[in-house]
């Protein structure tokens, strides 16, 4: 018989099974034989009794009914019997099976390195949180460095000792002590700042100075005049000075340093200067001596020391012997001259505040100091004499910068050392200049007549300076004395004529 599309021999399928499972009973010959019980047609997985019979072959399902039992406990009873004049097929029903997609394939390199990309992901995230508390304590630090205590603030700030700080620019723990409307320079402000004690001579003057019944009438520049001549005062033992002022006294003074000098005459046939030496007849007039000591007897009425309620100008010192008046209309300092009187101690930077003053003159104390580089700042400087002092050092280049204004520079009898700066032989308006009994080496410039055309008396005697006198020396057209002894290697090359 011709089997339809979709229909399967039965019978045959079931000779195989039938094969099979004899097969298999003659291996469990040895055995009871399986009490098999018959599950409910309902439950899945069931074999029905009678009814139709199930079997799935290459993903199609086949269903068929039957009235007998496949499996019965005699074994010799043939199985096909049941099945006997079974001649028609079953059709089987579809059922629809779910599609599969197909798996992806995976590249196991790129696995690899997908698995390490994640284990160092996991490392790096552990590191952040291990390091995460220890960032915080640094950020911390830092920004504790950046915002110091005020007083390490200020002090930070105090680098350079030129530039002034002024009262606005302070912190605010810093203007309840310094409470004065001034600029004083960094340095100044470090040291009073480190002086707890206030026992220095800055403190004190400062302290004086807000003491003071009239400070809020003052402008900021006499504050600062203020402040420095009293440092001036504190730090050269004020208290201890013979002279405070306070009414009339009768000052005697023996200003003129002592020692030799040499002297140039004009030469009548020449009108040349020309320069007496020992043991020569050149020139005219008497032979060189000790210079004669100028004695004056004054009578000074002043003001006593740190006096409120009176100008500083008025206090005692002996400016008004000087030419110019001590100070101007406004109050300004013009004259400072300070002879002997007892003052021991350094010498303040402070000073260098009064930068309105035209002339300076401290002389015969015990006065240790070097000489400022702020001395640059005192522009208006026209008369510099530090003689008969402890000054230390060398002289500094920022002395050009006083080259259109200072005419006299007097550093007799102190201690300084070194070579004459290039820019000291830019003074080009300097008629004076008195550097004996000092150790400066070094030499002359050589074009010192074209640099100091004024110049009228050079004293360099008792130094170390070698080299030869240069005969440009000749174009200093008003040179009247001129002292080179106790140098080197000058004896056998001093030039008579110093005619250029």
């Amino acid at each position: 018989m011709m089997m339809e599309e979709g229909q399967i021999d039965l019978k045959h399928v079931v000779e195989q099974d039938i094969q099979i499972i004899k097969g298999n009973m003659t291996l469990m010959e040895a055995l009871p034989p399986p009490n098999l019980a018959m599950r409910v047609p309902s439950e899945p997985g069931a074999f029905p009794q009678a009814g139709p019979l199930s079997h799935r072959t290459n993903s199609e399902s086949f269903t068929t009914d039957t009235s007998s039992n496949m499996c019965h406990q005699n074994n010799n009873e043939d199985p096909l019997a049941d099945l006997q004049g079974m001649d028609e097929l079953v059709v089987a029903r579809p059922v629809d099976v779910p599609t599969i997609n197909e798996a992806e394939p995976v590249d196991p390199m790129e696995r690899s390195t997908n698995s390490k990309k994640a284990t160092w992901a996991w490392r790096f995230l552990t590191c952040l949180l291990l390091l995460a508390p220890l960032t915080a304590v640094l950020i911390v630090i830092l920004v504790a460095r950046k915002q110091p205590n005020p007083k390490d603030s200020t002090i930070n700030a105090l680098d350079d000792p030129i530039t002034n700080i002024s009262h606005d620019e302070m912190e605010t723990p810093i203007k309840s002590r310094f409470n004065l409307p001034l600029s004083l320079p960094n340095s100044t402000m470090t040291l009073m700042l480190l002086d707890d004690s206030g026992a220095s001579p800055q403190s004190k003057a400062y302290e004086w100075l807000r003491a003071d019944p009239l400070v809020s009438e003052y402008t900021e520049a006499r504050l600062v005049q203020r402040f420095a001549i009293a440092t001036l005062y504190y730090s050269l033992g004020g208290p201890e000075w013979l002279e405070q002022g306070g009414g009339t006294t009768t000052i005697t003074i023996d200003e003129a340093p002592s020692g030799h000098h040499r002297q140039l005459q004009p030469n009548a046939s020449t009108a040349t200067p020309q320069l007496h030496t020992p043991g020569t007849s050149q020139g005219s007039g008497p032979p060189p001596g000790p210079t004669r000591p100028t004695i004056k007897h004054v009578n000074i009425t002043s003001a006593k020391w740190l006096s409120y309620g009176v100008p500083e100008c008025e206090w005692f010192s002996l400016g008004s012997l000087d030419t110019r008046e001590v100070c101007n209309k406004d109050g300004s300092f013009r004259s400072l001259y300070m002879l002997k009187n007892n003052m021991v101690g350094t010498l303040p930077e402070e000073l260098m505040l009064m930068t309105s003053l035209l002339s300076l003159k401290l002389a015969r104390s015990q006065i240790a100091s070097t000489i400022f580089t702020q001395i640059g700042q005192m522009t208006q400087l026209t008369n510099l004499r530090l003689f008969s002092l402890d000054l230390t050092g060398t002289i500094p280049s920022e002395v050009g910068l006083l080259s259109h204004t200072l005419e006299e520079l007097s550093l007799l009898d102190n201690q300084l050392t070194g070579s004459l700066p290039e820019q000291f032989w830019q003074l080009s308006q300097v008629e004076t200049i008195m550097l004996g009994h000092n150790s400066f080496s070094g030499s002359i410039a050589s074009d010192i007549g074209y640099r100091m055309p004024n110049l009228q008396q050079l004293m360099l005697d008792r130094n170390q300076i070698s080299g030869v006198i240069p005969s440009l020396l000749g174009l200093c057209a008003n040179l009247k004395v001129a002292d080179f002894d106790g140098n080197q290697y000058w004896q056998d090359h001093f030039p008579l004529n110093l005619d250029c």
